[in-house]
């Protein structure tokens, strides 16, 4: 993901019940970081397998939901499991050093 923002990519599935309630707290958090972190929601099993193989090892993705924080363009963090909006704020602003 390039981008001159810190990105917020949310690894998602369609079967995955705590994918969608993990969308509804973005959905609520990402409004009071407007123009500071951009988010992205992904599909993993829409990837073609070649895709997901480049872009994605195994030990990259522990379950879902999967969050991956970009930097510049790199990975520099990444957690599976739900998140409450606090839960989400916090490793966002420590993630990226925003507060």
């Amino acid at each position: 993901v390039q981008s001159d923002l810190p990105v917020v990519v949310d690894l998602y599935t369609t079967w995955c019940h705590w994918c969608t309630e993990l969308d509804g707290q973005i959905r609520n958090t990402s409004p009071h970081y407007g123009g500071r972190v951009k988010f992205v929601r992904i599909d993993y099993e829409s990837l073609g397998a070649e895709e997901t193989v480049q872009r994605f090892t195994p030990a990259d993705v522990a379950g879902f939901p999967m969050l991956l924080f970009v930097n510049q363009g790199r990975i520099v963090s990444a957690e599976s499991g739900y998140k409450t909006a606090n839960e989400l704020e916090r490793t966002i602003d420590q993630t990226f050093n925003l507060r």
